[in-house]
C-alpha cells in the first residue's frame, strides 16, 4: 500500500474487507493529506471566539472533579483534550461569561454522559438503556438523584440548579424549554441503541431522523436564547420556519460532529456516523463517501440559510434566534477543527 492508495475501504453487506498491511509512515501521511483535502471543502466563514476559553476550559475540569467526573490523570486528560471551554467560546462567543460557564459545564457533562450512557455500553438491552435514561429524565425534571446516583446524577441536579438561577436572574420561563432540549436528546440515545448494538448503519433517511435528536443540538439552541436574552415566545417557537431552522441546524451539528470525528469512530467500528451511512448505502469506499458527507454538510448549509434568511424577515425574534444557530453551526464546525477529541488514529479505517 502505497501513500497514493486509498486512504479508506470500505466493506460490503455484513462482510468488512480487511487492510492488507499495517499502515507505514508514508500511509498515514497519505490519511492526513487525503482528509485535509477533504475537509478544506467545508463551507466555513472564520470564527471569532469568546477570549475566555482557556478559564472555561479550567473551571470544567475543577467543576467535573468537584462532582467525581474525573477522578484520576487519565479522565481529566480525556476531559481536557475535548476542550468544552473552547467549544462553548466557539458557539456563544457573544454570551456572558456566566452563562459561558454554564454553557461549558453542560457541555461537558453532556460528552462524558453519552460516553458512559448515552451510547449504551453498559446495558444489557433496551428496556434496561432505557430505565437508566429515565433516572437522569427524573432528576433533569426535578426530581432528587436515586439512591445508587452517580456523579452524572448529582452533576445534572447541579446544572439544573444553575439553569434555574439563570432563568431567574433575567426573569424568564426559559427551564421547560431547556428541559423539552434535553429530553429530546435521551430519545435520540434511546432510538441509537438497536443501530449501536447491531453494530449496523441505519439507511441515510432514518439516521437523519435519528441524529437529528441524539446530537443534543436542542439543549444547546435553547442556551442560545437565554444567551440573547430573548426567548421565543410559544407561538413564535412552533413556528413551522423556526421547526425546520431548528432541524437543519441540528443536522447541521451532527454532520460537522461525524465527518471530524469519523477516522476515529471507524477504528471504533461506531456505525452511527454519516460518512459510515453514506458508505454503506451507497456502496462507496470510504475516501468517496467522505467527499458524499462534506457534499451533504454544504447543501445542507445552504437549505438551512434559505430557512433561516426567510425566518429572520418574520420578525426580529426569529432573526435573533437564527443568528444564535447559525453560531451554533459554524463554531462547532470550526472547534471541532481544533479539538483534540477528534484527532485520527494511526490506523487506516475500514468501514462495515
Amino acid at each position: 500500500m502505497t501513500a497514493s492508495s486509498p486512504a479508506l475501504t470500505i466493506g460490503h453487506g455484513d462482510h468488512c474487507l480487511p487492510c492488507v498491511d499495517a499502515p507505514t509512515c508514508d500511509d498515514r501521511l497519505g490519511i492526513a493529506f487525503h482528509l485535509d483535502q477533504e475537509l478544506r471543502q467545508l463551507r466555513v466563514p472564520r470564527v471569532r471566539p469568546h477570549g475566555s476559553a482557556a478559564d472555561l476550559d479550567r473551571d470544567c475540569l475543577s467543576w467535573a472533579a468537584d462532582f467525581g467526573l474525573v477522578s484520576d490523570d487519565r479522565s481529566r486528560r480525556r476531559l481536557a483534550r475535548i476542550g468544552c471551554g473552547a467549544c462553548a467560546a466557539y458557539t456563544w462567543p457573544y454570551a456572558t461569561l456566566e452563562l459561558l460557564t454554564f454553557g461549558a459545564r453542560f457541555i461537558a457533562w453532556m460528552f462524558m454522559f453519552d460516553d458512559a450512557v448515552g451510547e449504551g455500553a453498559g446495558a444489557r438491552d433496551l428496556r434496561e438503556h432505557m430505565e437508566t435514561l429515565a433516572s437522569y429524565d427524573r432528576v433533569l425534571f426535578g426530581a432528587a438523584c436515586p439512591p445508587d446516583a452517580t456523579p452524572l446524577h448529582t452533576a445534572l441536579a447541579d446544572l439544573m440548579s444553575s439553569a434555574a438561577a439563570l432563568a431567574d436572574t433575567l426573569q424568564l420561563d426559559w427551564v421547560p424549554r431547556f428541559r423539552a432540549g434535553v429530553r429530546r436528546f435521551f430519545d435520540g440515545c434511546t432510538l441509537e441503541f438497536s443501530h449501536r448494538r447491531a453494530r449496523r448503519s441505519p439507511g441515510l433517511a432514518e439516521y437523519r431522523r435519528i441524529r437529528a435528536l441524539s446530537i443534543g443540538a436542542h439543549s444547546v439552541f435553547a442556551i442560545s436564547e437565554l444567551a440573547t436574552g430573548h426567548l421565543l415566545s410559544e407561538e413564535a417557537f412552533q413556528h413551522p420556519l423556526a421547526i425546520r431552522a431548528t432541524e437543519q441546524a441540528s443536522l447541521m451539528l451532527a454532520w460537522g460532529n461525524d465527518i471530524y470525528s469519523f477516522p476515529k469512530e471507524c477504528s471504533d467500528r461506531e456505525p452511527l456516523n454519516l460518512v459510515s451511512v453514506i458508505a454503506r448505502e451507497d456502496r462507496l469506499d470510504g475516501l468517496s463517501a467522505l467527499r458524499a458527507a462534506v457534499d451533504t454538510y454544504n447543501k445542507d448549509l445552504s437549505r438551512f440559510e434559505s430557512t433561516a434568511a426567510t425566518a429572520s424577515r418574520l420578525s426580529p425574534a426569529l432573526a435573533a434566534y437564527t443568528h444564535g444557530l447559525a453560531c451554533w453551526i459554524h463554531g462547532n464546525t470550526a472547534w471541532s477543527a481544533v479539538s483534540r477529541r477528534y484527532a485520527a488514529p494511526c490506523e487506516i479505517p475500514t468501514i462495515c
